[in-house]
């Protein structure tokens, strides 16, 4: 009964885990875009790429 427990746990986790990838991904786009929005500004120097 434990091992099966854990091996449930493990599941949860690596769905936890590419769901916080997707998360990741989004926010990373998002704020690329910001910065490439935020570019001319002065915000970042030009030669600088995230």
């Amino acid at each position: 009964r434990q091992r099966k427990n854990r091996i449930h746990m493990i599941r949860d986790g690596d769905r936890a885990v590419s769901d916080m990838d997707k998360i990741f991904a989004t926010c990373t786009r998002h704020f690329k875009d910001l910065l490439t929005d935020n570019a001319g500004t002065g915000l970042l120097p030009s030669n600088v790429s995230p």
